[in-house]
C-alpha cells in the first residue's frame, strides 16, 4: 500500500486517515511518499518523518523518495515529467539518514539521470554483482 506522509507525522491518526498501525493490520507493506519538498516544508521536515517511521519494522515501512520536481501534478504526462538536481536527491537521503531510517527506495526510476544514478552509488555504494 502506498500513503503519503504529513510533514507532521506526530499528527497521523484516525483523524487524517494515516494511522498506520491500522493500515499494516491490512497491508504487509506501506510505501510512505516523502517528496523532498514536503508540501514546501524545510528538509528537517523530512528527517521527522524518517525518524517518525523507525518505530515501525523496517520489513514493514519503506521511506520512498520522489524525484519529481515542484511543477509535478498527478495529471502531468510522463514525457513532461521533471527530476530535482542530483543534488537534491543527495540532501534527501542525507536527511533520510538522519532521521535513522534504513528501508529507502527512490522513484521513479525513469527520472533518474547519470547524475541521480551517481548519486546513490556515492550515499549507497556499488551493487553487488
Amino acid at each position: 500500500m502506498s500513503t503519503l506522509t504529513r510533514t507532521r507525522p506526530a499528527r497521523s491518526g484516525f483523524q487524517n486517515g494515516t494511522d498506520y498501525n491500522e493500515l499494516l493490520k491490512y497491508a504487509d507493506k506501506l510505501l510512505v511518499w516523502g517528496n523532498y519538498d514536503l508540501g514546501g516544508q524545510p528538509l528537517g521536515a523530512l528527517i521527522n518523518v524518517a525518524y517518525y517511521l523507525t518505530q515501525y519494522p523496517p520489513d514493514r515501512v519503506i521511506l520512498m523518495i520522489g524525484l519529481w520536481d515542484k511543477n509535478y501534478s498527478s495529471d502531468t504526462p510522463k514525457e513532461a515529467m521533471g527530476a530535482i538536481p542530483a543534488e537534491a536527491l543527495s540532501a534527501a537521503l542525507k536527511a533520510a539518514a538522519q532521521g535513522e531510517i534504513n528501508n529507502l527506495g527512490v522513484i521513479p526510476s525513469f527520472l533518474m539521470s547519470n547524475d541521480h544514478w551517481k548519486v546513490l552509488q556515492e550515499t549507497w555504494g556499488k551493487p553487488s554483482s
